[in-house]
């Protein structure tokens, strides 16, 4: 029976999130980093004290305040972070070690202490399979000090193995389409997990040409350049961070965007291809937002064809992409970060409530 009431606030809850990636460009290599970026932006700028702790390049300072002093960037691991110049997952097994051993005790005893002292209440938000064992860690110490049941635990993954069979499907279909005399470019940004290697050898198996493409922090125009001189290939390998606004303009100009999972759903890329005015294609796994041949695609399967019929019906019918890319972005609209917060209070809410956490 749910007795208590009151409500969320800034004046009585601090955020804590905990990922890998984070605001720098070196901590940056997928949608992770900007995603937990924004999320904690827009928590700050509704009042709320929120702590973004993530692996950040070893040249900043270890902690840095923003909007006010509301958002707390504590970049993890940069002692660790200097030997291993190449981004956030250069050195991965050494990062993690260091981020489960320290950050449970740094959330204990720098915010969860201060915290419940004043009265407050601690949501602790975990991103992708890397903050497990810290989540875990951090549950069980407070358990051990008797203030789990005032500190609300959330924990978020995205699976690398339906990451990686939906690769091996996106492949298939282009070779598909390419050797049925529909040639088509496949632009990738990707392949860090630990099966992007055997990824791009399937490609290569199925003669599909690939042209690795780099550059360093490249601008909208550097990046087209770089892709005009790499020449001609099925797929453009970008190894490299895309700036915000070259992956805006290629999810509006791509014929169609995969973020099609197997599992769960794929994040909130999805709703970015949507926000761009493009069309995405999502998996049937819990988007619900996607509405197929309405909004987006969704894809119920994980044969090869599905993505090659779609692709082919919607080249024959140019009036129903105008229609899918207009509705898309209709549909995004409705899930920008304030209303998002809002859904997310809502049901923390109903969460201290069951947790009985009184809510002041």
């Amino acid at each position: 029976m749910i007795e208590q009431d009151g409500a969320i606030s800034p004046e009585n809850t601090i955020f804590v999130l905990l990922c890998f990636e984070g605001p720098d460009v070196y901590s940056t290599a997928g949608g992770l980093g900007t995603r937990v970026t924004e999320l904690s932006e827009a928590l700050a700028q509704q009042g709320y004290t929120t702590h973004l702790i993530f692996i950040g390049a070893p040249d900043k300072p270890n902690v840095e305040t923003r909007v006010d002093g509301r958002l707390i960037l504590k970049r993890w691991s940069q002692w660790i972070s200097k030997y291993y110049p190449n981004g956030v997952y250069d050195g991965e097994e050494q990062k993690l070690y260091d981020f489960n051993e320290s950050i449970p005790y740094h959330i204990y005893n720098e915010i969860v202490r201060p915290a419940q002292a004043e009265g407050k209440t601690v949501v602790i938000m975990g991103e992708d399979w890397h903050t497990s064992e810290a989540i875990c860690r951090t549950s069980d110490l407070l358990n051990w000090f008797g203030m789990r049941q005032k500190v609300l635990i959330m924990w978020n993954l995205n699976s690398l193995m339906s990451l990686y069979q939906r690769w091996i499907m996106a492949v298939e279909a282009v070779a598909r389409l390419k050797h049925s005399g529909h040639p088509v470019t496949l632009f990738v940004r990707g392949g860090i997990e630990p099966h992007g290697a055997e990824v791009l050898r399937h490609a290569y198996q199925m003669g599909l040409s690939i042209r690795d493409i780099v550059a360093r922090r490249p601008n909208l125009k550097q990046c087209i350049d770089a892709v005009a001189k790499a020449g001609p290939a099925d797929i453009y390998n970008m190894r490299f961070f895309l700036p915000e606004e070259f992956v805006r303009t290629t999810y509006a100009a791509a014929d169609a965007t995969l973020a099609n999972s197997g599992h769960e759903p794929f994040g909130l890329v999805g709703l970015e291809v949507m926000a761009a005015q493009g069309i995405a294609v999502t998996g049937s796994t819990g988007e619900d937002y996607a509405v197929s041949f309405e909004n987006t695609i969704v894809t119920e399967t994980d044969d090869p064809d599905e993505i090659v019929g779609y692709l082919l019906y919607l080249r024959r019918h140019p009036e129903e992409q105008e229609r899918i890319r207009t509705a898309g972005r209709q549909t995004a609209e409705q899930f920008l970060w304030d209303q998002v917060i809002e859904n997310l209070v809502g049901k923390l809410e109903f969460l201290a409530r069951k947790q009985g956490i009184p809510l002041k």
